[in-house]
């Protein structure tokens, strides 16, 4: 599972990469030959670095934005429930809506995505990196259930459905 996981993060990293280099190479295509110049070479390396590290860090302020929602929830849930029905309590509302902890990661995941697209960032390294962060320092206040559902149920079928997508 872990060779599994790591092969395919740096393949999806490497298709952020490329993305963002024929992002570049576009804009080169659109000036013509005789605009390349070592100044606009220089541009293409800011652009590159604005947008992949752009894309970068974007990913990694939604990460840890909701990250510290799943905190919030915790210390609230602890704040106003006596301490011994806190587990109980969480355990009842995670089995009722046991929906709401996955569907806020990738609604997370995905508003990361949609806000690097609007700006011109890497939405495939914001979303990447929204999940790598969330996945360190969410993990430990998921439910069980729930961390059931993202890290196999709809992730490897997500992985496996865009994998079938791309080879197809």
């Amino acid at each position: 599972m872990v060779l599994y996981i790591s092969v395919f993060g740096e393949s999806i990293l490497n298709d952020g990469v490329a993305v963002v280099l024929y992002q570049v190479f576009e804009s080169f295509l659109e000036i013509g030959d005789e605009a390349i110049t070592f100044v606009n070479l220089w541009r293409a390396v800011i652009k590159f670095s604005i947008v992949a590290g752009g894309g970068t860090l974007m990913g990694c302020v939604f990460g840890y934005l909701g990250s510290f929602v799943f905190k919030v929830k915790l210390l609230f849930l602890s704040k106003y429930l006596l301490p011994k029905d806190i587990k109980r309590v969480i355990f009842k509302a995670t089995k009722k809506f046991r929906m709401l902890e996955p569907m806020f990661i990738f609604i997370n995941c995905y508003t990361a995505y949609l806000i690097a697209e609007l700006l011109d960032l890497s939405a495939i390294l914001s979303i990447i990196f929204c999940a790598f962060v969330m996945m360190d320092r969410s993990e430990s206040e998921m439910s069980s259930e729930s961390h059931v559902v993202v890290k196999y149920r709809f992730v490897l079928k997500l992985g496996t459905m865009a994998n079938d997508i791309m080879l197809s």
